[in-house]
């Protein structure tokens, strides 16, 4: 029974809206641009509180309530560019400097990158905000990166938008083998909804689970 608005609003970004997210499920998040999608992602991490109802996570048979501490079980690929300046092995390890090389290459074949990696390697230089690869390229360097956290939780934000339906697909489809992985996934397209358990669609900022 959660409800959101920002504190310069006075409408509801999303109301009374109220669902059960299974470990392991993979989830599509649909609706119209500026309905609250990214809005509900905040109050998953933890970032704003609701206005009304709790965001709750259950583990080790307790209830804990989102928030700063429970940001770590999420890794989180935003919409818009993310990489910096520095070779391409520094923008995977970003957060996992401890990452071994077997991670680091199932990372990379998990976002489809690994022809990317075989044309250049892992230690070419990239310019700010990934000059020198494409955006399409880019995402999945993104994707990868946020594998690597092993994070429990993967939210992708509109961070799959320059891929082929094709790519999307199969990088999706290898994500979702990951099991232990519980992916929640802003998407249209119906290569990627078949890959999803069903989907949560916001109208008007009400939340409706759907089967796909």
């Amino acid at each position: 029974h959660v409800t959101f608005r920002y504190d310069d609003g006075t409408d509801d970004v999303l109301h009374d809206i109220s669902c059960k997210i299974k470990k392991g499920d993979f989830v599509a998040l649909t609706g119209t641009s500026g309905g609250g999608k990214t809005s509900l992602f905040q109050l998953l991490l933890g970032i704003y509180p609701p206005n009304v109802g709790k965001v709750i996570y259950r583990t080790g048979g307790k209830d804990i309530p989102a928030s700063r501490e429970t940001r770590s079980l999420f890794a989180y690929v935003p919409q818009g560019n993310t990489l910096f300046s520095g070779t391409l092995r520094e923008n995977l390890t970003m957060f996992t400097d401890e990452a071994t090389e077997e991670e680091i290459n199932q990372s990379i074949r998990a976002a489809c990158i690994d022809e990317l990696v075989n044309d250049i390697g892992l230690d070419a230089e990239l310019g700010e905000r990934g000059v020198g690869i494409s955006e399409g390229q880019a995402q999945r360097v993104a994707v990868a990166r946020a594998l690597l956290t092993k994070a429990p939780i993967l939210l992708l934000d509109e961070s799959t938008s320059a891929l082929d339906e094709e790519t999307e697909a199969r990088m999706l489809e290898n994500i979702s083998a990951m099991r232990e992985k519980t992916c929640l996934i802003v998407t249209h397209r119906r290569a990627a909804l078949d890959i999803c358990d069903y989907r949560l669609h916001i109208t008007e900022g009400v939340v409706s689970k759907e089967d796909i």
